[in-house]
Order: structure tokens, then C-alpha cells, then sequence
């Protein structure tokens, strides 16, 4: 309900002027909107010029336009969206904005934290060293004074600038590739420290850090996968694994030829298919077919490469349906150890992928030609 009412008066309320101490949240709207008298509640206020004057305001404040100019005393957090922002008066809680140029008044006082994101932000008044202000360009006029030993301003811009007006007597962190111009008149009574990587450097620092999770967690997905889909068709369709297996070690360099010719061949030829409208149905079917044909392919090779092993140590041909799952278990150990060899890692794709294809491609080209006798 309170949502649907806030929805309500930013669609229809023209203007809302507000005075008075209340202890309700107050909704201001409208092109012009002056938030007067103060207020024990919390405060949203949106329009084109919205004007708060110097009153109490004892809880958060909620501001979003065009042009924003505040002079209030507030006790809460306050929170500013806009292009062009005014900021005067004294504040006890945090104060975040954002918008194209924010401006720190020269009489404003900041006691929390600050919170800062526009093109051009000056910073005149009386500032914490607590905090961080991204901009282009950022201009101290003020002064920066120092609120603990682990706190501090921490800046990123393209250009710093320190006018004589400057007084630098917190911790200041420079974020930048350029060198801050710092004017004769201002006073650097604690050295800023410039550090060259900025807060993009740091957060795809702290992103390559744990990148490896990812990469981890996609390659036990990929693996679970193949495992489950090949345990599946080893289980479900064993008479044609037989048929496959046989065809492939019967002609191993023969189905490799054809399994790689499969691999290139039907992404080409559906994409000429696409061209017409008479090719279009088939050209879905065959890349529709395509992942199923992958997968099968890769559950015969690794397959195959099993029972390589399986017949060099027990010296007889699996024929049982445990039999092919213990070999199947044995080839994607092989492959995946073959994949962990540098440069040619691929080979241990690539080498069941295309023998199983040709076999797989073979099994269903004898099955078509079964149907039309």
C-alpha cells in the first residue's frame, strides 16, 4: 500500500510544498518543489527544481531531480540523485550524491561519511577525511579535517585540483594516472598519497582473484555432465554402443576422418540452407540434431578409448552393460589427463569427439538405409 500511494503521487501530484515538523514520511512532487519546516520522518522529494531550506530534519532525506539546491540540517543519512547539485547547510549523518556537477557549499559542514560521484565535484566547506569522490575532475576549495587514524578521503579523477582556498589537514588518497595541481596558497598540512591503480584496477584485481571459482565450478559442471549423459547412453542404448565400438575399431582412422568432416560440415551446410526458405526446416533439424550427435559421439569415443584399456589388461572384450559403464569411467579418466598436457591438451577432445562422430554418423546412415530396403 505505502508503495502504491508513492506511485500514486509521483504520477499525479502537479506540486507539493511541504511545512511543518511531522512524524510521517512526507511525499513532495512536482515540477517546482520546496521541502520547508522540517521534519521527524523521512522525506522523498522528486521533480524538476526541488529547494530544502535550513530547518531540522531529523531522518532520512530523498532527493531526485534536475536541480537540487539543500540547506538543511540533517540529523539522517541523506541521499541526492540529480544533474546539477547544491549542497549547503550542516549534516550529522552520511550524505551520498550523484549527478553531473555537485557542489559543497563553502558554509556546508559534513560530519559522516561522504559519498560523491559526478563530472565536476567541488568540495568547499568543512569536510571529513572519510569517504570517496569519483568524478572527472574533483576541486578542493575547503577544508578536510581528520576524523581517525584508519579513515580517510579516498579520491579518483582525472584531474585533482588544490585551490588557495585548500586545507588538507585529513587523510587524502589520490586515485589518478596525473599528478594533482595543487596551488601556492594551499595548505597540505598531511601529505596526499597518489596511488596509480584506480577503483576499476582494484575491482577487476579483486575479480581475477576468485575468476579460478568460476572457471572450476564450469569445468565440474562440464564434467558431471558428459559423465551423467555418457553413463546414460552406455546404460540405455548399449546394443548400438557395441555397433559403434566395433565399427571404430574396426576403421579407426577412417571414422576419425568422418567425425571431423561431421564437425565442419554441418554447421556450413546449414548455414547454406538458411538462405532459402525451402532449406530452412532442414537446416533447423540438422543443428538441432547437432548437440545430441556431440554428445553421442563423445560417450562412443570416450567409450572406445576404455576398452582399448580394458582389453590390454583383462584381455577380453566387454560385452555387459556394467562393463561399458567401468569403461567409460576409464576413458574420461584418459581424457582428462590428456587435456591437462600443454599445447596439445585439445588432442584429448578432439580424438574420441571425431572417432565417435564417424562411428555415430556410420550406426545411422546403416539404420536409414535399413528403412528404405
Amino acid at each position: 500500500m505505502r508503495l502504491l500511494l508513492l506511485t500514486l503521487a509521483l504520477l499525479f501530484a502537479p506540486v507539493y510544498a511541504h511545512a511543518g515538523l511531522l512524524n510521517v514520511e512526507t511525499v513532495a512532487t512536482g515540477d517546482n518543489v520546496d521541502v520547508t519546516g522540517g521534519a521527524e520522518g523521512r522525506v522523498f522529494a522528486a521533480g524538476w527544481k526541488i529547494n530544502v531550506d535550513d530547518a531540522v530534519y531529523k531522518n532520512t532525506l530523498l532527493l531526485t531531480g534536475a536541480n537540487i539546491d539543500i540547506n538543511a540540517n540533517a540529523e539522517g543519512a541523506v541521499y541526492i540523485f540529480g544533474q546539477n547539485i547544491s549542497v549547503d547547510g550542516k549534516y550529522v549523518g552520511p550524505l551520498a550524491a550523484a549527478g553531473q556537477e555537485i557542489r559543497i557549499e563553502p558554509s556546508a559542514v559534513i560530519e559522516d561519511d561522504l559519498w560523491l560521484s559526478g563530472q565536476v565535484v567541488w568540495l568547499k566547506g568543512t569536510l571529513p577525511a572519510n569517504g570517496k569522490v569519483l568524478g572527472n575532475s574533483v576541486v578542493i576549495d575547503g577544508n578536510i579535517m581528520p576524523v581517525g587514524e584508519d579513515k580517510l578521503l579516498d579520491i579518483q579523477a582525472q584531474e585533482l585540483e588544490l585551490t588557495e582556498n585548500a586545507v588538507i589537514g585529513g587523510k587524502v588518497l589520490y586515485r589518478s594516472k596525473n599528478v594533482p595541481r595543487v596551488s601556492s596558497g594551499a595548505q597540505v598540512l598531511m601529505e596526499i598519497q597518489i596511488e596509480d591503480s584506480t577503483f576499476e584496477d582494484e575491482v577487476k584485481a579483486k575479480l581475477k582473484r576468485v575468476a579460478w571459482l568460476g572457471k572450476l565450478g564450469s569445468k565440474l559442471m562440464l564434467l558431471v555432465w558428459l559423465l551423467i549423459a555418457g553413463l546414460i547412453v552406455c546404460l540405455v542404448m548399449a546394443p548400438k554402443m557395441r555397433a559403434s565400438l566395433k565399427r571404430v575399431r574396426q576403421y579407426p582412422a577412417r571414422m576419425l576422418g568422418a567425425g571431423v568432416g561431421y564437425l565442419l560440415a554441418v554447421p556450413i551446410i546449414a548455414v547454406v540452407l538458411f538462405v532459402t526458405v525451402v532449406g530452412m526446416p532442414v537446416a533447423i533439424s540438422l543443428l538441432a540434431g547437432y548437440p545430441i550427435a556431440i554428445i553421442m559421439g563423445f560417450s562412443i569415443g570416450t567409450l572406445w578409448i576404455g576398452t582399448l584399456v580394458f582389453e590390454a589388461v583383462f584381455k577380453k572384450i566387454p560385452l555387459r552393460r556394467h562393463q561399458f559403464v567401468g569403461c567409460y569411467l576409464i576413458g574420461m579418466v584418459i581424457v582428462l589427463l590428456v587435456t591437462r598436457i600443454p599445447y596439445v591438451g585439445f588432442i584429448g577432445w578432439l580424438v574420441p569427439l571425431a572417432g565417435g562422430l564417424g562411428a555415430f554418423s556410420w550406426l545411422k546412415w546403416k539404420q536409414m538405409q535399413a528403412g528404405k530396403e
